[in-house]
C-alpha cells in the first residue's frame, strides 16, 4: 500500500511494537500500512461516523488483516484502559477538534499513552499550548506541503515543558530544525506582516486601525524572534 506523503510522515512516527488507536481513521490507511510493515501489534481504528468506518472495514478485509479493530467512537470516548493503547494518532481535523477530543478523556486512557501524534489543520499554537497543559512535551515535528497545502505533524511524549509565545506560534522544534518548506513559509509570513505594516502606515489613523497595527506588529515581532 502506498500512502500519501502526509500520511506516510505520520506513520513514520509510530513506534515499533506499539498498540495504536487511530482517531478519525477514515479508510484506515495508516493502520493498514503499519500492520503490513510489521510496525504495530494491534490497532483500534475509530471514527465518529458509520460510513467512514465501513470504508475502513472494507479496506481491512481487502488486505486480509486481522488485528485491526474498527470502532464507532466520538474521539477517544469508546476507548478503554483495558484496550492497552500506548500510541494515539489524531489527524486530519481542526485544532479545536483535537483539543476537544483530548479534553473528553472520560476513560482516562491518556494515562497510558506514551506517544501522541497529532496533525491539526489549524490553530497549531493553541494545540501546542493544550498539549503542554495536559502533561505532554513535544519531541518532534514535521512540516510538509502536499497538494499546495501546508501540514504540521506534532509528536509528543509524557513530560513537562513550556514555550515562548514565538515558539508556540511557529513550533520550537521546527525553529531549531527547519526544513526548506518551513523556511519558505516563515519568510512568507514575515514578508506578509512587513507589507501589512507598510499598508497600515498610509491609512488614516483611528482606534480600530491602531489596534490592527498593534496586532500586526506583535505578529511581526514573533516572526523576528525566530531568527530565521
Amino acid at each position: 500500500m502506498k500512502l500519501s506523503n502526509r500520511l506516510e510522515q505520520i506513520a513514520n512516527f509510530v513506534p515499533k511494537e506499539s498498540c495504536l488507536a487511530d482517531i478519525g481513521t477514515d479508510h484506515a490507511y495508516i493502520p493498514i500500512f503499519l500492520e503490513k510493515n510489521n510496525i504495530i501489534k494491534k490497532c483500534i481504528a475509530c471514527d465518529i461516523n458509520k460510513s467512514p468506518l465501513e470504508n475502513a472495514s472494507n479496506h481491512i478485509k481487502k488486505y486480509k488483516i486481522k488485528n485491526i479493530e474498527t470502532r464507532l467512537s466520538n474521539g477517544i470516548q469508546n476507548i478503554y484502559k483495558q484496550d492497552n493503547i500506548d500510541t494515539l494518532v489524531i489527524s486530519g481535523m481542526g485544532g479545536y477538534s483535537i483539543i476537544e477530543i483530548l479534553s473528553n478523556d472520560i476513560n482516562g486512557i491518556l494515562e497510558g499513552i506514551t506517544t501522541l501524534i497529532v496533525q491539526p489543520q489549524n490553530k497549531k499554537s493553541d494545540v501546542r499550548k493544550f498539549l503542554h497543559s495536559i502533561g505532554f512535551k513535544i519531541y518532534a515535528e514535521q512540516f510538509l506541503k502536499e497538494d499546495n497545502k501546508i501540514y504540521t505533524i506534532i509528536v509528543c511524549e509524557k513530560g513537562s515543558e513550556t514555550y515562548s509565545e514565538c515558539e508556540y506560534i511557529y513550533g520550537k522544534y521546527m525553529i531549531n530544525n527547519p526544513n526548506k518548506i518551513f523556511l519558505d513559509w516563515v519568510h512568507y509570513e514575515g514578508t506578509k506582516y512587513k507589507e501589512m505594516l507598510s499598508y497600515i502606515e498610509n491609512l488614516q489613523q483611528s482606534d480600530s486601525i491602531l489596534k490592527w497595527r498593534e496586532e500586526v506588529e506583535q505578529y511581526y515581532k514573533m516572526y523576528k524572534e525566530t531568527g530565521l
